[in-house]
Protein backbone atom coordinates (compact mmCIF):
# COMPACT_ATOMS: atom_id res chain seq x y z
CA UNK A 1 0.00 0.00 0.00
CA UNK A 2 1.11 3.55 -0.69
CA UNK A 3 1.54 5.83 2.24
CA UNK A 4 -1.28 8.30 2.79
CA UNK A 5 -0.20 11.32 4.79
CA UNK A 6 -2.47 14.16 5.71
CA UNK A 7 0.06 16.66 4.29
CA UNK A 8 -0.44 19.42 1.75
CA UNK A 9 -1.36 23.03 2.42
CA UNK A 10 -1.25 23.71 6.18
CA UNK A 11 -4.43 25.78 5.85
CA UNK A 12 -6.32 23.03 4.03
CA UNK A 13 -8.45 20.59 6.03
CA UNK A 14 -6.98 17.16 6.64
CA UNK A 15 -7.71 14.66 3.90
CA UNK A 16 -9.06 12.15 6.44
CA UNK A 17 -11.45 13.64 8.97
CA UNK A 18 -14.07 12.08 11.22
CA UNK A 19 -16.90 14.35 12.19
CA UNK A 20 -20.41 14.30 13.58
CA UNK A 21 -23.13 13.45 11.03
CA UNK A 22 -24.62 16.94 11.23
CA UNK A 23 -21.33 18.32 9.85
CA UNK A 24 -21.13 15.75 7.06
CA UNK A 25 -21.15 17.45 3.64
CA UNK A 26 -21.55 15.76 0.28
CA UNK A 27 -19.41 17.15 -2.56
CA UNK A 28 -21.29 19.82 -4.45
CA UNK A 29 -22.35 18.93 -7.96
CA UNK A 30 -21.22 21.12 -10.85
CA UNK A 31 -23.46 23.22 -13.04
CA UNK A 32 -21.61 21.82 -16.02
CA UNK A 33 -22.48 18.25 -15.03
CA UNK A 34 -26.14 19.12 -14.60
CA UNK A 35 -26.24 20.83 -17.98
CA UNK A 36 -24.56 17.87 -19.64
CA UNK A 37 -27.07 15.43 -18.18
CA UNK A 38 -29.90 17.53 -19.55
CA UNK A 39 -28.55 18.13 -23.06
CA UNK A 40 -26.38 15.04 -23.48
CA UNK A 41 -28.38 13.85 -26.45
CA UNK A 42 -28.06 17.25 -28.14
CA UNK A 43 -24.28 17.23 -27.73
CA UNK A 44 -24.13 13.77 -29.27
CA UNK A 45 -26.25 14.91 -32.19
CA UNK A 46 -24.06 17.88 -33.07
CA UNK A 47 -20.79 16.28 -31.97
CA UNK A 48 -17.73 17.76 -30.29
CA UNK A 49 -15.27 17.91 -33.18
CA UNK A 50 -13.71 21.22 -32.13
CA UNK A 51 -12.71 19.88 -28.72
CA UNK A 52 -11.42 16.62 -30.14
CA UNK A 53 -9.26 18.38 -32.75
CA UNK A 54 -7.25 20.03 -29.96
CA UNK A 55 -6.46 16.74 -28.26
CA UNK A 56 -2.77 16.26 -27.43
CA UNK A 57 -3.32 12.59 -28.26
CA UNK A 58 -5.54 12.95 -31.27
CA UNK A 59 -6.12 9.28 -32.21
CA UNK A 60 -7.94 7.85 -29.20
CA UNK A 61 -7.03 4.34 -30.24
CA UNK A 62 -3.40 5.15 -29.39
CA UNK A 63 -4.29 5.36 -25.73
CA UNK A 64 -3.97 2.10 -23.85
CA UNK A 65 -5.45 0.90 -20.57
CA UNK A 66 -2.97 0.45 -17.80
CA UNK A 67 -1.85 -2.98 -16.66
CA UNK A 68 -2.40 -3.82 -13.00
CA UNK A 69 1.29 -3.23 -12.25
CA UNK A 70 1.04 0.22 -13.87
CA UNK A 71 -2.12 1.00 -11.89
CA UNK A 72 -0.31 -0.08 -8.72
CA UNK A 73 2.39 2.45 -9.56
CA UNK A 74 0.19 5.51 -10.17
CA UNK A 75 -3.02 4.66 -8.25
CA UNK A 76 -2.12 2.02 -5.64
CA UNK A 77 -4.19 0.76 -2.75
CA UNK A 78 -3.94 3.48 -0.12
CA UNK A 79 -2.09 3.35 3.13
CA UNK A 80 -4.47 4.07 5.97
CA UNK A 81 -2.15 5.48 8.65
CA UNK A 82 -3.59 8.98 8.30
CA UNK A 83 -7.14 7.61 8.50
CA UNK A 84 -6.32 5.67 11.69
CA UNK A 85 -4.76 8.79 13.21
CA UNK A 86 -7.82 10.84 12.25
CA UNK A 87 -10.10 8.28 13.89
CA UNK A 88 -7.93 8.33 17.01
CA UNK A 89 -8.19 12.12 17.19
CA UNK A 90 -11.97 12.02 16.86
CA UNK A 91 -12.41 9.21 19.40
CA UNK A 92 -10.11 10.78 21.99
CA UNK A 93 -12.58 13.58 22.63
CA UNK A 94 -15.65 11.35 22.68
CA UNK A 95 -14.75 8.21 24.59
CA UNK A 96 -15.29 8.02 28.32
CA UNK A 97 -15.71 5.17 30.79
CA UNK A 98 -18.73 3.11 29.87
CA UNK A 99 -19.48 5.04 26.67
CA UNK A 100 -20.07 3.52 23.24
CA UNK A 101 -19.25 5.51 20.12
CA UNK A 102 -20.70 4.57 16.71
CA UNK A 103 -18.63 5.10 13.55
CA UNK A 104 -20.91 5.18 10.50
CA UNK A 105 -19.53 5.16 6.97
CA UNK A 106 -20.74 4.26 3.46
CA UNK A 107 -19.52 1.20 1.57
CA UNK A 108 -15.95 1.21 0.24
CA UNK A 109 -14.56 3.63 2.84
CA UNK A 110 -12.29 0.97 4.45
CA UNK A 111 -14.04 1.31 7.81
CA UNK A 112 -13.34 -2.28 8.87
CA UNK A 113 -9.62 -2.01 8.08
CA UNK A 114 -9.27 1.39 9.73
CA UNK A 115 -11.11 0.38 12.91
CA UNK A 116 -9.29 -2.96 13.15
CA UNK A 117 -5.93 -1.22 12.93
CA UNK A 118 -7.02 1.37 15.51
CA UNK A 119 -8.02 -1.46 17.88
CA UNK A 120 -4.64 -3.14 17.38
CA UNK A 121 -2.74 0.04 18.16
CA UNK A 122 -4.92 0.86 21.15
CA UNK A 123 -4.72 -2.77 22.33
CA UNK A 124 -8.48 -3.04 22.58
CA UNK A 125 -10.33 -6.31 22.04
CA UNK A 126 -11.43 -6.77 18.42
CA UNK A 127 -14.82 -8.50 18.25
CA UNK A 128 -16.26 -10.52 15.38
CA UNK A 129 -19.95 -10.97 14.64
CA UNK A 130 -21.73 -14.34 14.62
CA UNK A 131 -22.22 -16.53 11.58
CA UNK A 132 -25.42 -16.44 9.54
CA UNK A 133 -26.83 -19.64 11.03
CA UNK A 134 -26.57 -18.17 14.53
CA UNK A 135 -28.34 -15.03 13.37
CA UNK A 136 -31.11 -17.01 11.71
CA UNK A 137 -31.64 -19.03 14.88
CA UNK A 138 -32.60 -15.88 16.74
CA UNK A 139 -30.35 -16.82 19.67
CA UNK A 140 -28.68 -13.99 21.52
CA UNK A 141 -26.11 -16.18 23.24
CA UNK A 142 -23.35 -14.87 20.99
CA UNK A 143 -23.66 -11.46 22.64
CA UNK A 144 -22.88 -12.88 26.06
CA UNK A 145 -19.84 -14.66 24.69
CA UNK A 146 -18.40 -11.44 23.28
CA UNK A 147 -19.34 -8.90 25.92
CA UNK A 148 -18.51 -10.84 29.07
CA UNK A 149 -15.42 -8.76 29.83
CA UNK A 150 -15.13 -5.20 31.06
CA UNK A 151 -12.06 -4.48 28.95
CA UNK A 152 -12.60 -1.95 26.12
CA UNK A 153 -13.60 -3.39 22.78
CA UNK A 154 -14.13 -2.61 19.08
CA UNK A 155 -16.85 -4.14 16.88
CA UNK A 156 -16.07 -2.81 13.38
CA UNK A 157 -18.99 -4.31 11.44
CA UNK A 158 -22.43 -4.11 13.03
CA UNK A 159 -23.94 -4.85 9.60
CA UNK A 160 -22.73 -8.44 10.02
CA UNK A 161 -24.59 -8.82 13.33
CA UNK A 162 -28.13 -8.98 11.96
CA UNK A 163 -30.19 -10.26 9.07
CA UNK A 164 -33.38 -8.74 7.72
CA UNK A 165 -35.34 -11.71 9.01
CA UNK A 166 -37.93 -11.88 11.82
CA UNK A 167 -35.82 -14.26 13.93
CA UNK A 168 -32.81 -11.94 13.80
CA UNK A 169 -34.32 -8.50 14.32
CA UNK A 170 -35.21 -8.97 17.99
CA UNK A 171 -31.56 -9.72 18.78
CA UNK A 172 -30.17 -6.65 17.00
CA UNK A 173 -32.68 -4.39 18.76
CA UNK A 174 -31.57 -5.84 22.08
CA UNK A 175 -27.92 -5.35 21.16
CA UNK A 176 -28.50 -1.68 20.32
CA UNK A 177 -30.34 -1.26 23.63
CA UNK A 178 -27.45 -2.62 25.68
CA UNK A 179 -24.95 -0.51 23.72
CA UNK A 180 -26.82 2.66 24.53
CA UNK A 181 -27.21 1.60 28.18
CA UNK A 182 -23.44 1.19 28.43
CA UNK A 183 -23.80 -2.39 29.68
CA UNK A 184 -20.88 -3.87 27.66
CA UNK A 185 -18.50 -1.17 28.89
CA UNK A 186 -16.42 1.21 26.81
CA UNK A 187 -16.44 0.36 23.13
CA UNK A 188 -16.52 1.52 19.52
CA UNK A 189 -19.04 0.15 17.02
CA UNK A 190 -18.60 0.48 13.27
CA UNK A 191 -21.59 0.20 10.98
CA UNK A 192 -22.22 0.50 7.27
CA UNK A 193 -24.40 3.50 6.44
CA UNK A 194 -27.03 1.39 4.68
CA UNK A 195 -27.40 -0.99 7.61
CA UNK A 196 -27.55 2.01 9.95
CA UNK A 197 -30.35 3.61 7.94
CA UNK A 198 -32.34 0.37 8.16
CA UNK A 199 -31.64 -0.21 11.86
CA UNK A 200 -32.79 3.32 12.68
CA UNK A 201 -36.12 2.43 11.06
CA UNK A 202 -36.67 -0.67 13.20
CA UNK A 203 -35.20 0.58 16.49
CA UNK A 204 -36.50 3.48 18.54
CA UNK A 205 -33.59 3.98 20.90
CA UNK A 206 -31.44 7.01 21.54
CA UNK A 207 -28.90 7.93 18.87
CA UNK A 208 -25.78 9.47 20.34
CA UNK A 209 -22.02 9.32 20.06
CA UNK A 210 -22.00 9.21 16.27
CA UNK A 211 -19.01 9.78 13.99
CA UNK A 212 -18.70 9.60 10.23
CA UNK A 213 -15.86 9.94 7.75
CA UNK A 214 -16.10 13.32 6.04
CA UNK A 215 -16.71 13.04 2.31
CA UNK A 216 -13.82 13.71 -0.06
CA UNK A 217 -14.66 16.87 -1.99
CA UNK A 218 -12.73 17.89 -5.09
CA UNK A 219 -9.87 19.45 -3.11
CA UNK A 220 -9.44 16.51 -0.75
CA UNK A 221 -9.69 14.09 -3.66
CA UNK A 222 -7.01 15.94 -5.66
CA UNK A 223 -4.56 15.97 -2.76
CA UNK A 224 -5.22 12.31 -1.97
CA UNK A 225 -4.76 11.13 -5.57
CA UNK A 226 -1.57 13.18 -5.81
CA UNK A 227 -0.27 11.46 -2.67
CA UNK A 228 -1.13 8.02 -4.05
CA UNK A 229 0.63 8.80 -7.34
CA UNK A 230 3.70 10.04 -5.48
CA UNK A 231 4.07 6.96 -3.30
CA UNK A 232 7.06 7.35 -0.98
CA UNK A 233 8.82 9.95 -3.15
CA UNK A 234 8.07 12.91 -5.39
CA UNK A 235 5.40 12.48 -8.03
CA UNK A 236 6.99 11.86 -11.44
CA UNK A 237 4.01 11.81 -13.76
CA UNK A 238 1.53 14.41 -14.92
CA UNK A 239 -2.15 13.59 -15.22
CA UNK A 240 -3.88 15.33 -18.12
CA UNK A 241 -7.22 15.02 -19.82
CA UNK A 242 -6.71 13.34 -23.18
CA UNK A 243 -9.35 15.31 -25.07
CA UNK A 244 -7.92 18.78 -24.42
CA UNK A 245 -4.68 18.41 -22.45
CA UNK A 246 -6.01 20.16 -19.34
CA UNK A 247 -4.31 19.13 -16.14
CA UNK A 248 -6.36 16.94 -13.83
CA UNK A 249 -3.76 16.99 -11.05
CA UNK A 250 -1.28 19.77 -10.27
CA UNK A 251 1.53 19.86 -12.90
CA UNK A 252 4.94 18.52 -11.90
CA UNK A 253 8.32 18.04 -13.54
CA UNK A 254 9.46 19.64 -16.80
CA UNK A 255 6.48 21.87 -17.67
CA UNK A 256 6.61 25.46 -18.83
CA UNK A 257 6.38 28.15 -16.15
CA UNK A 258 3.03 29.44 -17.40
CA UNK A 259 1.46 25.99 -17.11
CA UNK A 260 2.90 25.59 -13.63
CA UNK A 261 1.61 28.97 -12.39
CA UNK A 262 -1.77 29.03 -14.12
CA UNK A 263 -2.48 25.52 -15.43
CA UNK A 264 -5.59 24.89 -17.44
CA UNK A 265 -7.43 22.56 -15.12
CA UNK A 266 -10.02 19.97 -15.97
CA UNK A 267 -13.41 19.59 -14.26
CA UNK A 268 -12.91 15.81 -14.11
CA UNK A 269 -12.33 15.69 -10.36
CA UNK A 270 -15.48 17.70 -9.68
CA UNK A 271 -17.47 15.09 -11.58
CA UNK A 272 -15.58 12.28 -9.86
CA UNK A 273 -16.23 13.69 -6.38
CA UNK A 274 -19.93 14.21 -7.12
CA UNK A 275 -20.47 10.80 -8.74
CA UNK A 276 -18.62 8.93 -5.98
CA UNK A 277 -20.42 10.99 -3.31
CA UNK A 278 -17.00 11.61 -1.81
CA UNK A 279 -16.45 7.95 -0.90
CA UNK A 280 -12.72 7.32 -1.33
CA UNK A 281 -12.94 3.68 -2.45
CA UNK A 282 -15.59 4.48 -5.05
CA UNK A 283 -13.61 7.47 -6.33
CA UNK A 284 -10.42 5.40 -6.59
CA UNK A 285 -12.17 2.62 -8.52
CA UNK A 286 -13.58 5.09 -11.07
CA UNK A 287 -10.27 6.95 -11.27
CA UNK A 288 -8.46 3.73 -12.16
CA UNK A 289 -10.95 3.09 -14.96
CA UNK A 290 -10.13 6.49 -16.48
CA UNK A 291 -6.34 6.08 -16.60
CA UNK A 292 -4.66 5.65 -19.99
CA UNK A 293 -1.10 5.66 -21.31
CA UNK A 294 0.18 6.66 -24.73
CA UNK A 295 2.51 4.28 -26.62
CA UNK A 296 6.11 4.42 -25.45
CA UNK A 297 7.41 4.39 -29.02
CA UNK A 298 5.50 6.00 -31.86
CA UNK A 299 7.60 6.36 -35.01
CA UNK A 300 4.86 7.05 -37.53
CA UNK A 301 4.17 10.54 -36.17
CA UNK A 302 0.44 10.22 -36.81
CA UNK A 303 -0.38 11.69 -33.43
CA UNK A 304 1.58 14.88 -34.03
CA UNK A 305 0.07 18.01 -35.55
CA UNK A 306 1.07 21.65 -35.54
CA UNK A 307 -1.26 22.25 -32.60
CA UNK A 308 -0.57 19.07 -30.60
CA UNK A 309 2.68 17.77 -29.10
CA UNK A 310 3.95 14.20 -29.43
CA UNK A 311 2.70 11.61 -26.99
CA UNK A 312 4.54 11.96 -23.68
CA UNK A 313 5.19 8.54 -22.10
CA UNK A 314 5.58 10.19 -18.67
CA UNK A 315 2.03 11.52 -18.79
CA UNK A 316 -1.00 9.57 -17.64
CA UNK A 317 -3.95 10.53 -19.81
CA UNK A 318 -7.42 10.72 -18.30
CA UNK A 319 -10.51 9.71 -20.25
CA UNK A 320 -12.95 12.60 -20.40
CA UNK A 321 -15.78 12.19 -17.91
CA UNK A 322 -18.58 11.84 -20.45
CA UNK A 323 -16.66 9.12 -22.31
CA UNK A 324 -15.75 7.11 -19.21
CA UNK A 325 -17.45 3.73 -19.21
CA UNK A 326 -19.04 3.17 -15.80
CA UNK A 327 -20.95 0.06 -14.71
CA UNK A 328 -24.71 0.27 -14.96
CA UNK A 329 -27.76 -1.91 -14.42
CA UNK A 330 -30.00 -3.30 -17.20
CA UNK A 331 -32.46 -0.76 -18.54
CA UNK A 332 -35.50 -2.97 -17.93
CA UNK A 333 -36.82 -2.77 -14.39
CA UNK A 334 -36.52 -5.99 -12.41
CA UNK A 335 -38.06 -6.06 -8.93
CA UNK A 336 -36.12 -9.15 -7.91
CA UNK A 337 -32.83 -7.58 -8.98
CA UNK A 338 -33.56 -4.39 -7.07
CA UNK A 339 -34.56 -6.34 -3.96
CA UNK A 340 -31.40 -8.43 -4.15
CA UNK A 341 -29.08 -5.46 -4.65
CA UNK A 342 -30.78 -3.61 -1.80
CA UNK A 343 -30.33 -6.60 0.51
CA UNK A 344 -26.63 -6.81 -0.35
CA UNK A 345 -26.19 -3.18 0.64
CA UNK A 346 -28.21 -3.47 3.86
CA UNK A 347 -25.92 -6.26 5.05
CA UNK A 348 -22.58 -5.20 3.59
CA UNK A 349 -22.59 -8.36 1.46
CA UNK A 350 -23.96 -11.90 1.80
CA UNK A 351 -23.47 -15.33 0.29
CA UNK A 352 -26.02 -16.70 -2.17
CA UNK A 353 -27.50 -19.26 0.21
CA UNK A 354 -28.18 -16.71 2.94
CA UNK A 355 -29.68 -14.35 0.37
CA UNK A 356 -32.13 -17.08 -0.60
CA UNK A 357 -32.96 -17.63 3.09
CA UNK A 358 -33.99 -14.03 3.70
CA UNK A 359 -35.44 -13.17 0.27
CA UNK A 360 -38.68 -14.61 -1.13
CA UNK A 361 -36.64 -16.10 -3.97
CA UNK A 362 -35.28 -19.53 -4.80
CA UNK A 363 -31.56 -20.21 -4.73
CA UNK A 364 -31.58 -20.63 -8.52
CA UNK A 365 -33.31 -17.26 -9.00
CA UNK A 366 -30.86 -15.58 -6.61
CA UNK A 367 -27.92 -17.04 -8.53
CA UNK A 368 -29.44 -15.86 -11.81
CA UNK A 369 -29.71 -12.31 -10.47
CA UNK A 370 -26.18 -12.40 -9.07
CA UNK A 371 -24.96 -13.50 -12.48
CA UNK A 372 -26.59 -10.41 -14.04
CA UNK A 373 -25.00 -8.18 -11.41
CA UNK A 374 -21.61 -9.74 -12.11
CA UNK A 375 -21.98 -9.31 -15.88
CA UNK A 376 -22.81 -5.63 -15.41
CA UNK A 377 -19.87 -5.25 -12.99
CA UNK A 378 -22.18 -3.93 -10.29
CA UNK A 379 -21.55 -6.83 -7.89
CA UNK A 380 -18.75 -9.32 -7.42
CA UNK A 381 -18.05 -12.38 -5.31
CA UNK A 382 -15.06 -12.51 -2.98
CA UNK A 383 -14.43 -15.55 -0.80
CA UNK A 384 -18.05 -16.65 -1.20
CA UNK A 385 -19.54 -13.26 -0.27
CA UNK A 386 -21.33 -11.10 -2.84
CA UNK A 387 -20.99 -7.32 -2.55
CA UNK A 388 -21.87 -4.30 -4.66
CA UNK A 389 -18.66 -3.20 -6.38
CA UNK A 390 -17.03 0.16 -5.78
CA UNK A 391 -17.30 1.22 -9.43
CA UNK A 392 -20.88 -0.06 -9.66
CA UNK A 393 -22.05 1.56 -6.44
CA UNK A 394 -23.15 4.91 -7.94
CA UNK A 395 -25.41 3.19 -10.49
CA UNK A 396 -26.91 0.80 -7.93
CA UNK A 397 -27.57 3.56 -5.43
CA UNK A 398 -29.17 5.81 -8.04
CA UNK A 399 -31.35 2.95 -9.28
CA UNK A 400 -32.56 2.00 -5.80
CA UNK A 401 -33.28 5.62 -4.92
CA UNK A 402 -35.27 6.11 -8.13
CA UNK A 403 -37.30 2.99 -7.29
CA UNK A 404 -38.19 4.32 -3.85
CA UNK A 405 -36.02 2.01 -1.76
CA UNK A 406 -34.61 3.08 1.58
CA UNK A 407 -31.13 4.55 1.04
CA UNK A 408 -28.42 5.77 3.36
CA UNK A 409 -27.76 9.44 4.08
CA UNK A 410 -24.19 9.50 2.76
Amino acid sequence: MASSHSGGDDDAPAIWEYTSPDRYALPSDTVEQKIRSGIGALLKTFGTEDAASESPVKPKEKLEKLSWSEISDVAPDPGLDAAVEALDTALSSRLSDGSVVFVISPPHAWRREIMSEWARRAQWRLLEGPDARTLLSGSGEWMRDRFDSRSPWVLPHLENCYLRHPRSLKSIRHLLDIFCAGIPGTGVVGCDSWAWAYLMKIWNGRQSGLLSLQAFDRERLARWLEELAAGDGPRRRNFRQAIDGKYVLTPVGDVDEESRETPKTSSFLKHLAACSRGIPGVALALWRRALRLGPENDDDGDNETESSPPVDPTTVWITEWDALRRPGLPSEKDRDLAFTAHTLLLHGGLDAEVLAEILPLSVSRVRQILSVLRETETAAEDDGVWRVTASGYPAVRQFLQSEGYLTDHF
